[in-house]
């Protein structure tokens, strides 16, 4: 890769990476065929970035905005014999999540991360990945990271997850309840249907007495509920303190966790909020982004449940070292998701079940949120076993489906962006 300057010795990032891709059985190997003293090994010939609109089922709501639609970022990495591997940003459309946005992930991709992939072999288009100049960017890296790491693994004629064959337990998220009358239903649906907790995502706005009057039937009878605000509470605000004792005199905690209370920043909030005794353990989201800020947070005693998003900490190498980070910490952890589309969807779980398998972890199967996939096997959830089955076929994305949801497409082959009305 020609843009970087490159250290005597690995960075730490880099040390992180190629220790911790081995974990995902993303096998950076030489693809068949390519043994030594053969021709060189495929390199890659051109990135291709798609931004692509899918119908969602219902309105979802949370505290940081309210979408009927899905959009998303899907990255092609393509090699000289034509495979192409895939890997999705799971980035919002707007900067309330996060400061990445799908737009400004689109135009970072292609100034400053596409032409570095261009010839490289799979393992040096991680390896520069991982000793880039460029800062941050986490949600950009992740997407790339994957596309390469599916590219490599169809050039290998197989997926060789150490993930296949496991059944994974998950949990399905729902909107901010606006009709508490239809909330129980909405829950025992999911319980039925074979998700093992049901998350609600919360705000101090709504009717709590209600919400709590539903929740506490599901706790008596030992469901697993959690409640995601987003960090939309205010520690100064009595409200929100209210809010915070009625779930905690309402819930049992061990069936039960609140997660981000507060805004990303206010780990100390957070830390007072536990040292004060309150009995609902605290799961962060947005607060975690590296090593360094979940070392801080335990360190501070803020935190008690890790949600790791791959995109959020920057690819599935950084996720890797998290929930090894985690696990000899003796902290509890999970893998969540974005609502990500077919194909960001399978990547998230077969990194769930070969990071953490014994977790239940946060993502809804993606038939109960899109109309329609743009892969044509997606991830189902089997009621029997109360779990999802992972398997080790590549994704087989639905090229009609997926050119049906683009809105704009841009190649590092071409000098243009097209956009589709």
């Amino acid at each position: 890769m020609t843009n970087v300057e490159a250290p005597v010795e690995a960075s730490h990032d880099e040390t992180v990476l190629c220790g911790h891709v081995a974990a995902l059985r993303y096998s950076v190997r030489p693809a068949k065929g390519a043994e030594v003293g053969s021709e060189p090994e495929p390199g890659i010939v051109a990135v291709e970035l798609r931004h692509i609109r899918l119908p969602m089922k219902d309105v979802f709501r949370s505290a940081i905005g309210v979408r009927d639609v899905k959009e998303a970022l899907i990255i092609g990495v393509v090699g000289e014999d034509g495979t192409i591997g895939y890997g999705e940003c799971s980035a919002r459309t707007d900067p309330y999540y996060s400061y990445e946005y799908v737009d400004s992930i689109r135009l970072t991709l292609q100034r400053f991360f596409s032409d570095e992939m261009i010839g490289s072999t799979a393992g040096e288009a991680l390896r520069g990945l991982a000793r880039s100049r460029v800062r941050g960017w986490p949600f950009a890296r992740a997407a790339l990271e994957e596309a390469v790491c599916d590219w490599n693994a169809r050039a290998l004629g197989e997926n060789g997850d150490e993930a296949s064959g496991l059944h994974l337990a998950v949990g399905a998220t729902l909107s901010v309840p606006t009709d508490v009358s239809t909330l129980a239903e909405s829950m025992e649906s999911r319980f039925e249907a074979g998700y093992e907790r049901v998350r609600i995502k919360a705000h101090v706005d709504v009717d709590w007495p209600g919400i709590l009057a539903v929740l506490r039937v599901f706790s008596e009878n030992r469901r697993c509920i959690a409640m995601d605000f987003n960090g939309s509470l205010d520690p100064t605000s009595d409200r929100c303190d209210e809010v915070l004792d009625q779930i905690a005199e309402a819930l049992d905690p061990a069936f039960v966790f609140i997660e981000q209370p507060y805004a990303p920043e206010s780990l100390l909030a957070t830390a007072r909020l536990r040292r004060r005794g309150y009995p609902i353990p605290i799961s962060l989201d947005e607060s975690i982004d590296t090593i360094d800020t979940l070392e801080v947070a335990l360190e501070l005693g803020a935190i008690d449940v890790c949600n790791i998003k791959v995109g959020r900490v920057g690819g599935p190498a950084r996720a890797a070292a998290m929930a090894r980070w985690c696990v000899d910490h003796g902290l509890r952890a999970h893998v969540g998701g974005m609502f990500e589309t077919g194909i960001g969807r399978w990547s998230t779980a077969r990194q769930a079940g070969a990071l953490l398998p014994g977790s239940c972890h946060d993502f809804t199967v993606p038939g109960d949120y899109l109309e329609h996939d743009v892969v044509h096997d997606s991830l189902l959830l089997d009621k029997a076993a109360r779990a999802v089955r992972l398997d080790d076929r590549p994704v087989r994305v639905d090229a009609e489906a997926l050119a049906g949801a683009t809105m704009r497409e841009w190649s590092s082959a071409g000098s243009s962006e097209a956009d589709r009305v």
